[in-house]
């Protein structure tokens, strides 16, 4: 774990989306800040042990933050809004609130998807606007937390690749995205509440998501390269670390922003 010189002590994190290696990092990283971290998720025995380590961590060091798994059904409603009672709850309230349901998609590759076919385009909308109508919920949700504390924090993580997919098949719903990210941002202005977005490059669990049919993360991402030589991978403890200074005090002024993280990948 690297040490990347930030303090959220006394901070309260609602991490929500799929669970993986990105959230993995990311509770890890921030509790390691001193933040408390409430892992929403619906993949609860997963959440649950990587809370259990945290706690483990926090025995050894008394800098690391607490941490409690919440399970969620995110196709229900009712779920979705209980949750970020729940995690407020555990913690005494919300003071960032990190989106990784984006991040979770399954939108294909452009180079498996040749042909412009209405299915394959409906396909990335539908997807797309189910897991943005959820987000669009929690966030709502969120922001009745964090816009009462000291410089609240809202950020989206997703798969920069598929706005390239998007583009591809002629499918704007990014761009719907980036619109509502500055949007919630002059809402919440205001309230000293930030919010920005992050787009991430390559990375393991995308190659493995969109590259089933390869052994390995090496070779999926040589399968990449046939048609984006340049594609490097991003490392998790990088966008981790991004993800810790956007929380921290030290990003005041940086709100409304979709921040590419991507080895200067050209898309």
């Amino acid at each position: 774990m690297s040490e990347v010189g930030i303090k959220l002590t006394d901070k309260t994190v609602v991490l929500a989306g799929q669970f993986g290696l990105l959230v993995q990092n990311l509770a890890t990283l921030l509790a390691n800040c001193g933040a408390d971290v409430a892992l929403v998720t619906d993949d609860y025995k997963s959440a649950q042990r990587i809370c259990q380590n945290i706690m483990d961590m926090r025995e050894v060091s008394e800098k690391f933050g607490r941490a409690a798994a919440i399970e969620v059904n995110f196709r229900d409603e009712k779920s979705v809004s209980q949750c970020l009672n729940r995690s407020a709850e555990a913690f005494g309230g919300a003071d960032i609130y990190i989106d990784t349901q984006l991040f979770g998609l399954k939108i294909p590759f452009y180079a498996d998807a040749n042909a412009k076919t209405t299915l394959t385009q409906g396909a990335i909308e539908a997807n797309f606007l189910a897991a943005f109508e959820t987000l669009q919920t929690m966030t709502q949700a969120a922001a009745a937390f964090v816009k009462t504390r000291s410089r609240g924090r809202i950020i989206y993580i997703f798969n920069e690749l598929d706005i390239l997919a998007a583009k591809r098949l002629d499918t704007a719903v990014f761009e719907q995205f980036g619109e509502y990210v500055r949007k919630v941002a002059q809402e919440l202005a205001a309230n000293q509440t930030a919010v920005n977005a992050l787009a991430i490059g390559v990375n393991e669990e995308y190659l493995l998501s969109r590259f089933p049919k390869q052994a390995s993360i090496q070779k999926a991402h040589q399968e990449l390269q046939k048609t984006m030589p340049h594609a490097r991978l991003v490392d998790y403890a990088d966008i981790s670390n991004i993800v810790a200074y956007l929380a921290s005090h030290a990003s005041n002024g940086i709100s409304g922003q979709v921040i590419r993280v991507n080895h200067a990948l050209a898309i």
